[in-house]
């Protein structure tokens, strides 16, 4: 382990001695149309990088189909040191599409530009790292983030969720970047139904904060109930005619708590929440990114790009209609699949929201989870994993990973 640390103050030393070449640092991107028809060009890094290279007379890169090489850099006089620690900041305010430049643009003589080096470390080198270590006990997130000479601080909500044992989910992807509420956004809620009507569950994470009651978790929010309801369960439909005039009067009422859902009914809608997940994934159309002229079908295109581009595109990939342009890609993609399945799996896990939680209050806040509430989360969350176990986005085979090094 102390190896690892090693190699990693080793690469941040040489990131600010300029030990690394510049391919080392080129990221590359796929024009998939031409760059004056993104609607989003501002936003797209590879796009305003192909604009100048256009405005300047260049013709490599810049055409739909090709590939556009940059590095993130930023305009500066800092040293390496600074740079590397975020201290001068780098970003002076732009987004990444307006840090994007050529290699040629920055290699080129009294241009002023300097590699972003707290960039590279902080999205390209920590995450990956983070990911690969996190099975291996001695190191966590924040340990690594110092290793490379990031504040580790900023890493520890990452220590969390990796101590949890069951948000490892988290570092799969770019989403692991945001906050939960930004992440989750345009996820469905978990709806549960029983004999007194459906109703949204809030989360575990209320129950712990005390917003829900944890004996009433599991049930829909309670039925305000009048003096002629009791009479007419206990009397049924002849009810005398003083319940009758209480029905015309503000007569008090009671609240009627309904009977919360039993772990294994949680369970089964939990399951079938999840199905239903997965039924829209498989059902879920195609549709181009094409935004001036976008193609939506069902139907799968065998056709290839080989009239206009070479034949450098899959089949499936582009419309079936030669005139139009864009990638076919699923309106429902796996990542907004498996999104959703980790949203169920917050709700529903009291271990990850206690992870969540400032350590001062956890004790306080798990005896506001009944065991009986416990127990049938505890089961909703295996239903859930029944199928996070059998992702892909899930695993990582090290004997696949680390072969192909000849490790």
């Amino acid at each position: 382990m102390e190896d690892i640390h090693e190699s990693l103050r080793k690469c941040r030393t040489d990131l600010i001695d300029g030990a690394v070449t510049m391919d080392q640092f080129v990221i590359t991107k796929q024009l998939t149309k031409r760059p004056e028809d993104y609607p989003d060009a501002s936003s797209q890094a590879h796009v305003q990088v192909a604009l100048r290279l256009r405005a300047a007379g260049k013709h490599e890169g810049t055409n739909q189909g090709e590939t556009v090489p940059y590095v993130i850099a930023v305009k500066t006089d800092a040293s390496g040191e600074d740079i590397a620690a975020g201290k001068c900041g780098t970003s002076g305010g732009k987004g990444l599409a307006d840090r994007a430049y050529h290699p040629d643009e920055v290699t080129k003589e009294g241009s002023g530009l300097k590699l972003d080096l707290h960039y590279y470390l902080t999205q390209q080198v920590h995450p990956v790292v983070s990911r690969l270590c996190q099975p291996i006990e001695g190191t966590d997130a924040a340990r690594i983030a110092d290793c490379l000479g990031l504040d580790p601080t900023k890493f520890h909500h990452q220590v969390a969720q990796q101590s949890s044992g069951g948000d490892e989910d988290d570092f799969l992807n770019a989403g692991s970047a945001l906050d939960d509420e930004e992440r989750f956004r345009a996820c469905f809620p978990l709806k549960l139904k029983t004999k007194q009507g459906s109703f949204d569950f809030k989360g575990v994470a209320a129950i712990l904060k005390g917003t829900v009651d944890g004996n009433a978790a599991l049930a829909p929010p309670a039925v305000a109930r009048t003096p002629d309801d009791a009479a007419k369960e206990n009397a049924g439909a002849d009810v005398d005619a003083t319940c009758r005039l209480n029905a015309h009067t503000k007569a008090p009422t009671s609240t009627q708590l309904a009977r919360p859902l039993s772990g294994h009914a949680l369970a089964n809608q939990v399951r079938l929440a999840v199905r239903t997940a997965t039924m829209e994934y498989y059902a879920s159309s195609l549709r181009s990114d094409d935004e001036l002229v976008p193609a939506e079908t069902r139907n799968v295109s065998l056709r290839v790009a080989g009239e206009q581009t070479g034949g450098t595109c899959e089949p499936g990939t582009l419309p079936g209609d030669p005139k139009l342009q864009g990638v076919m890609s699923k309106v429902t993609s796996e990542a907004t699949l498996y999104t959703q399945l980790v949203h169920f799996r917050r709700l529903l896990s009291v271990p990850d929201a206690l992870a969540r939680m400032p350590e001062k209050e956890r004790d306080a806040a798990r005896q506001r989870v009944p065991p009986a509430t416990a127990e049938a989360l505890r089961l909703a969350v295996a239903a859930v994993d029944e199928t996070l176990d059998k992702s892909a986005y899930r695993w990582i085979n090290l004997r696949e990973l680390y072969g192909v090094a000849g490790v």
